[in-house]
This record gives structure tokens, C-alpha cells and sequence, in this order.
């Protein structure tokens, strides 16, 4: 649903995705059907290293961006609101001068998986990010409400 958004919003003439087997989940048919409607392409990443960033890139009229940080390309990360069920996924969009997407191999998109989606809360009661900062003495971050109990945050 994410990457159908960013397609139909965005109309690229051509596009990429790419993934690392064993380490992402894609959903088979839905990918399948947007490589076809958009001319897309599946490429793996095949390196040892684990990804867990995640890159978008656009590029029109000579500039090219690159939206980079830790949303995967689900509609919880990119299309719902916290309230909604989702998660705080923080990213960075800057320009670039050239692709900084990995090299990988070409593999039909019908070859994916399908994964069941993972549950969501929804009753909207859990903590609330709305940023967190790095200075000079450590990460300041902000919450909505106070916690109803001791946290212990946890960077990935």
C-alpha cells in the first residue's frame, strides 16, 4: 500500500525496488502487480551486510533525493498516524548527486514471498514519540504525556 502511494503520487517512468533475501518480506502479489502497472524492476541485495536503513530516491529535472532513515515501506511507517496504530519512524531527505542505491541482481518479482502483516495496538494508550533530538550530552526526547511507569529506551 506504501509503495502503490509513493508510485501514484510521484509517476515515475521507471522504478526499483530492492531487498535482501532472507532478511526482507515482500508481499508477492502486490509487488508483482505494481512491477507490471509501473514498469518496475526487483532487484536482491546479495551483500552480507544487514541493511536495516531504508532508502527512497527521486530524481527529476536534474536534482535527485534520497529519503533515508528507518521507515520500512509499509503503510504503518509511512501512511498512519501514532494514534492510528503506527509506529514513530523518523527519516532524512537530502539531496544527492548520484544513487546510492546498492548494486543488486535482477530477480522476478513473482519469486517474493507473501508474509501475514504483524498486529498493531489500537487502543492508542501506549507512549507517544513526537521527536527526539541528539545534543551535545546525550539524545533529548519528547513525549506527548508522561510515562505511567520507568523507560528504558532502546536504539537500534
Amino acid at each position: 500500500m506504501a509503495l502503490r502511494q509513493l508510485l501514484e503520487r510521484f509517476r515515475p517512468s521507471r522504478f526499483t525496488l530492492a531487498y535482501q533475501p532472507g532478511l526482507s518480506d515482500l508481499d508477492r502479489p502486490s509487488v508483482a502487480a505494481l512491477v507490471k502497472e509501473y514498469d518496475g524492476r526487483v532487484i536482491s541485495d546479495n551483500g552480507q551486510r544487514y541493511r536495516h536503513g531504508k532508502l527512497v530516491e527521486l530524481a527529476s529535472g536534474g536534482q535527485r533525493w534520497a529519503l533515508t532513515g528507518s521507515p520500512n515501506l509499509s503503510a504503518a511507517a509511512l501512511l498512519l498516524s501514532q494514534g492510528e496504530g503506527s509506529n514513530c519512524e523518523p527519516g532524512v531527505m537530502t539531496p544527492i548527486t548520484s544513487t546510492i542505491l546498492p548494486v543488486g541482481t535482477e530477480e522476478p518479482a513473482a519469486r517474493r514471498r507473501t508474509v501475514a502483516p504483524l498486529p498493531r495496538p489500537t487502543d492508542g494508550s501506549g507512549p507517544l514519540l513526537l521527536g527526539a533530538l541528539r545534543v551535545s550530552d546525550g539524545l533529548e526526547v519528547s513525549m506527548a504525556r508522561p510515562l505511567s511507569d520507568t523507560a528504558h529506551p532502546e536504539l537500534l
